[in-house]
């Protein structure tokens, strides 16, 4: 080490290795004796807080009085109370849990002293940024170098006669300005390494440090913005940064650097700095409270600036004369350019650079467009910008309502990010950063590790391996590496299936007399489903259904949907499912769409009459050829009579008595297209998004690994199953096993709980809704469980974001895991989960799933960095192959990689968890149900009351959210419920307005575009 040291001067060779040489013979510091180094130096603070002071205004040339003691005196001071109230605890050993496995041994996580830290600090704060580490640093049991700046001579004497006096010279040490420079310091072999100062130099620091594999903590500053929001009070903003420019003339690390201000306010935004600067710096040459610039090159560097920016053009407001020395007035520079020296570095001056924005996204990509900054300061009450604010940017710290007070709070971590720096000081984070945090394991003398030793292969590894790895997925491709391993139970897919029907002719083969589906008081075994969905394809193929054909269905769930389904794939036709809630129009217009060759429709109930609508749809679109009606009761009861094409509409019985159940010759691929399910997706009226088998089967594989769903279990199925989370997770997964399904065709939280009894059901799925609903009923009903915990092993969410009360609330009542996951019709819709075999995240959609590739990328489609923003994208054998005869919307979507970019709004951190953010931006979610807003809109222009509408979306205990129109009417008409009747007559009853809010006007641009964020941004702040 000496030798490694010698290529510097002798003497900081020879305090280097006194410090070692301390470390060595006193490793680990008792509490007594850390708090007791920490006492005396508050103490020698207090002592010397008048001299300090004094040395600060000589080496300043002026620095004001209570800017040196506020901030290079009691800053250290108040770090160090801090530390003496809680050492005792951060030092204790950290007792861990074991793995299961090891259940009976003990861990402990021991944090030791790292050894000797090296302090490089800068000039401007030469006390709070020397002592600050350096109270970390004795904290955690350390020895300490520091090196001080050379412009700060008189500060270097006092600190060095402090320091002499309380620490020997084997415990602390203090490194002169005249001595090796930082960049030579930085090479000695450190423990950790924590250096303050310019990007620049902390780029050369950390090159030099990684020379001897030094860990470092780097504080670089950067040029920190002040965002005033529009609803901020003004006045109060322009004082509070008016103060924070000035003090200690700008050369703060944490200082605004510049001002963020609505373009219409800018003026008086500028007088109100002037005026509140004046009050507080009456006088600045020769004034006491106006501190000096550090020297002439700094003194150089400011009138540079200014000069520059002048020459090009900008606007300076000075508030007051310049100085004949280094004292000077702030100035306040706007009409400023990117090309200006003083929007190019850290200004460290008093200058405050004010742009203008015109709205709150043109701010928020100034921030963003520059490099990561130390602080940002927000001035806004308005708790949802608040928040927009902390999740789209980034930077080391902020200070909402103020400037730079974050980093004077010692429970608070205090560092950069990015450029501005790495790591943090301050409170536990300083006592982590600079402490080893050593895992201890211990064995206890009678656990029997040896029953692992080899030989391999005894019955004993043999279950431990079964028990937490279960088995593995042999029909992964080994070459991908990348891809996750699920804990899928592969004994259910010994068989190469590679579409949706082979499993159940094989079932119906294998266990005929198995329970398939039970709905009601009827059971369909495996061999009846198999039977009748033969029938359903025999009775299509002499109908000229061919191969690729598509065939729509309505239906709830009921066992008809089933057999239907598995019948038209059979025949080799293509299945559109409807929701079942649609109108007449709206029926239509997806027969015409899909270009549906045939239509099975359910009869429907009084409560759900489909059945009419159906019929009525279908008489009026010529290109569906043949239509079944499905009876609700024993016998059809609805009446086709007076329809122009009659004769097509034929009663379901039918097929199911005199229909042929030979088996249907199979000739179909796994790229043939299976389902084309609607969605709304980002643009547009809705789009069929086009699944072939391969995207089916291998997400609902996904479904039962996620679930550990096998042969034995009982899956309730209230998810409707027109909608890609039933089909794929529930009804599709059931038979890829050889489970049995219960299908309930109407949520009824009472119902539901009882079938869970009834059938001792032990996988559930649901949207968020219906775990509300449960959850509600048992609030308020007394209902026993008995029968139900101890069976239901697995609950699974998606649709919409299920709050996290909600996801512990269902665990703790059930005790059994609810896992959430994200995906949409495009993705089959499965593309990440949550895992009951790895820790549960909540607020998160978990990781991708097997197969499964995910990534966030900006506007171009470039990866972003973790834990940035940017929209989800997604790839893999779920991926669809596009939307039915849209190729312009498909291109929009998929690139040439394969990749789905979905609109939504998300990020990821550096486990791989995501977290969505953000839905699509027009996009309503209602109870897991896809609502488009331009087609409400386009249903209420219609209306001859109504003049312009907007539609959004706006939070809903129940739903999630709930859809609102803002209308404009005519002739003063006001009657919200004639027209929340009107749209109920022409839209699904999950997508009609249920508030409706009158104006006199809407929000436009002066090119008369309508401003739906403005108006977005009233419901987000009277959510608040």
């Amino acid at each position: 080490m000496e030798n490694k040291a010698s290529q510097y001067s002798d003497p900081i060779a020879l305090q280097f290795g006194r410090l070692r040489e301390g470390y060595n013979h006193c490793p680990c510091p008792t509490l007594a004796e850390r708090k007791q180094h920490l006492s005396a130096l508050k103490k020698q603070l207090q002592r010397y807080q008048d001299v300090i002071s004094i040395a600060a205004n000589k080496d300043f040339g002026c620095r004001a009085a209570a800017e040196s003691k506020l901030i290079d005196v009691l800053g250290p001071v108040l770090e160090i109370n801090h530390l003496l109230h809680r050492l005792k605890k951060w030092m204790k050993p950290s007792r861990r849990s074991t793995e299961l496995l090891f259940a009976g041994n003990r861990a402990k996580v021991v944090y030791q002293p790292k050894g000797v830290v090296g302090i490089i600090c800068p000039w401007n704060f030469p006390l709070y940024l020397s002592l600050g580490p350096l109270v970390a640093a004795l904290g955690a049991g350390n020895r300490a170098m520091i090196k001080m700046p050379p412009n700060c001579p008189e500060v270097t004497r006092v600190l060095q006669r402090m320091i002499s006096e309380i620490f020997a010279t084997n415990h602390v040490t203090v490194i002169a300005g005249d001595h090796p420079n930082a960049m030579q310091i930085s090479s000695l072999p450190f423990d950790h390494l924590i250096f303050t100062g310019s990007p620049q130099s902390g780029r050369q620091i950390m090159a030099n440090a990684a020379e001897n594999l030094v860990p470092v903590t780097l504080e670089l500053g950067g040029k920190s913005p002040a965002f005033v929001a529009p609803d901020a009070d003004i006045n109060d903003a322009a004082k509070r940064i008016a103060h924070g420019k000035a003090f200690n003339a700008g050369q703060v690390c944490l200082s605004p650097d510049y001002a963020l201000v609505p373009e219409k306010k800018v003026s008086e935004f500028i007088s109100l700095v002037k005026k509140h600067y004046l009050a507080m710096h009456p006088q600045t040459e020769g004034g006491a409270d106006c501190t000096a610039l550090i020297d002439e090159n700094a003194n150089r560097r400011f009138l540079s600036a200014l000069d520059d920016a002048k020459k090009k053009g900008a606007v300076i407001t000075a508030c007051g004369e310049l100085g004949a020395g280094r004292q000077h007035p702030l100035h306040i520079v706007s009409a400023v350019s990117d090309d200006m020296t003083l929007m190019q570095t850290e200004l460290f001056s008093p200058i405050l650079p004010v742009l203008g924005y015109c709205s709150i996204e043109q701010a928020l990509d100034e921030i963003n467009a520059r490099p990561r900054p130390l602080a940002i300061y927000l001035f806004s009450h308005d708790k949802a910008l608040q928040q927009k604010v902390l999740v789209t940017t980034h930077s080391g710290g902020v200070t909402i309502n103020d400037w730079g007070w974050h980093a004077f709070n010692h429970d608070l971590p205090f560092g950069g990010i990015g450029n501005s720096g790495m790591g943090s000081y301050h409170g536990i984070e300083g006592f982590r950063t600079l402490s080893h945090a050593k895992a201890v394991f211990q064995r206890n003398r009678f656990y029997p590790i040896g029953l692992f030793y080899p030989p391999y292969g005894t019955q004993i590894q043999k279950a431990v391996m079964r028990f937490f790895l279960r088995q593995p997925d042999t029909n992964l491709d080994v070459s991908n590496t990348e891809e996750r391993s699920d804990a899928m139970n592969t004994k259910n897919f010994e068989h190469a299936e590679s579409n949706l029907v082979d499993a159940l002719t094989r079932f119906a083969q294998q266990t005929p007399d198995k329970t398939a589906v039970v709905c009601g008081g009827k059971q369909l075994t495996y061999k009846d489903l198999d039977l009748h969905s033969n029938k359903v394809a025999n009775v299509l193929r002499e109908e000229g259904i061919k191969a690729g054909d598509n065939v729509a269905l309505s239906c709830p769930n009921v066992p008809y949907f089933p057999i239907i389904y598995y019948g038209i794939l059979k025949a080799g036709g293509v299945v559109v499912p409807l929701n079942v809630l649609l109108k007449e129009s709206e029926i239509a217009y997806h027969l015409q769409d899909s270009e549906a060759k045939a239509y099975f429709c359910f009869e429907g109930t009084e409560q759900l009459p489909m059945g009419q609508s159906g019929v009525s749809a279908f008489t009026n679109v010529e290109t569906c050829r043949k239509m079944w009606v499905m009876p609700a009761g024993d016998e059809l009861g609805l009446d086709v009579s007076g329809f122009q094409r009659q004769t097509e509409i034929v009663d379901f019985s039918s097929i199911l008595l005199n229909g042929s159940d030979e088996p249907v010759a199979n000739n179909i691929e796994e790229q043939d297209t299976a389902v084309i399910l609607y969605t709304s997706g980002t643009t547009g009226r809705p789009k069929g998004a086009q699944l072939t088998h391969r995207n089916m089967h291998s997400n609902a594989r996904v479904a039962v690994g996620l679930s550990w769903l096998t042969a034995d279990d009982t899956s309730l199925v209230t998810l409707p199953l027109f909608h890609s989370f039933g089909q794929t997770a529930q009804m599709n997964a059931c038979i890829l096993v050889g489970a049995s399904m219960v299908l309930v065709p109407r949520f009824e939280p009472g119902a539901v709980l009882q079938l869970m009894k009834d059938h001792r059901v032990s996988v559930f799925a649901g949207v968020p809704t219906m775990y509300i609903g449960i959850l509600n009923y048992l609030r308020d009903n007394d209902v026993s469980l008995d029968g139900i915990k101890g069976v239901l092993k697995m609950a699974m969410s998606g649709g919409s974001s299920l709050p996290v009360a909600i996801l512990t609330q269902f665990d703790e009542t059930f005790n059994v895991p609810l896992l959430e996951g994200y995906g949409l019709s495009e993705t089959s819709p499965i593309a990440s989960f949550n895992h009951v075999d790895s820790d549960r995240l909540p607020g998160s959609v978990g990781q991708p799933v097997t197969g499964v590739e995910m990534k966030v990328v900006d506007v171009e489609r470039n990866t972003v960095a973790v834990g940035e923003l940017g929209e989800i994208a997604i790839r893999g054998p779920n991926v669809m192959r596009g939307y039915y005869n849209r190729p312009e919307a498909t291109d929009e979507v998929l690139d040439i990689d394969g990749w789905f970019f979905s609109g939504d709004i998300g990020r990821r951190d550096e486990r791989n968890n995501y977290f969505i953010v953000d839905r699509k931006k027009e996009l309503i979610i209602r109870g897991g149900m896809n609502v488009y807003p331009r087609e409400i809109e386009e249903v209420l222009i219609r209306h001859e009351k109504v003049a312009m509408v907007a539609v959004l979306g706006v939070a809903d205990d129940t739903y999630g959210e709930e859809v609102k129109a803002y209308v404009v009417a005519h002739d003063g008409f006001d009657d919200a419920d004639a027209l929340i009747a009107y749209c109920k007559s022409q839209l699904a009853d999950y997508k009609y307005p249920r508030h409706i809010e009158f104006r006199a006007q809407l929000p436009m641009t002066a090119t008369g575009k309508l401003l739906k964020r403005e108006l977005k941004a009233e419901v987000e702040k009277s959510s608040q």
